[in-house]
Formats: structure tokens, sequence, C-alpha cells
């Protein structure tokens, strides 16, 4: 047990070291107190693009989807909030990803 915390060690030791240099004055900050981002985001299993959506906290929103879609990766881009609705819905109907399918249809049975 010793010699594996010994390891563990020399580890975090190493990688403390390789990264010492980190300038946190450089790191892009952001306001608690500033007004929401909207993104607008895109799903993608290999190649193919597969589901595009809207929200405004992307990391949480992407983690939800795991259980419910296949993926390999995602995009985004920030939209403000007069926008992202209709850009969602414009990027949908050129694409057509194959999760958003039900979506444009249920919509178009709908109006």
């Amino acid at each position: 047990m010793k010699k594996a915390l010994n390891y563990l060690t020399e580890d975090l030791i190493h990688l403390i070291k390789e990264n010492h240099d980190l300038d946190i004055h450089s790191l892009e900050r952001v306001n608690i107190n500033s007004e929401k981002i909207y993104y607008i985001y895109f799903l993608f299993d290999k190649d193919e693009l597969v589901y595009i959506g809207k929200t405004i906290n992307i990391h949480q929103r992407v983690y939800q989807h795991k259980s419910t879609k296949t993926f390999d990766s995602y995009s985004f881009i920030e939209s403000n909030v007069d926008d992202y609705e209709f850009l969602e819905r414009i990027y949908i109907n050129i694409h057509k990803p194959k999760y958003n399918i039900d979506l444009i249809t249920e919509k178009i049975k709908n109006i």
C-alpha cells in the first residue's frame, strides 16, 4: 500500500511541475451577475449531426442527453435571447438531425 501511495504522490508531483506555469490572471472570468448566455448546441455521432438544441446551461444540458441519445461529441455557438429559438428552428429545418425529426413533425401537427 505504501508503494502505491508513493507512486501516486510522484505522479501528482510530476503533474504539478508540468502545469506550474498556469497564469491565473490570463484566465477568462465570468461575472456571476452577468446576463445569461444562450447557446445553440449540436450533438454528433461520429461525423453525423444527430441533434440540435438550445439551452442556457450547455454542459448540464448535454449531459442530460447522454441517457436518451447516442452521440460522441458536441459543439455549440453563443446566441442572444432574441435569436436563439429562431436560429435553433432554422438549423433543424436545414440539417434535419435524426433526433429532431419527431419534434419537427409534432410541431407541424400542432399548427
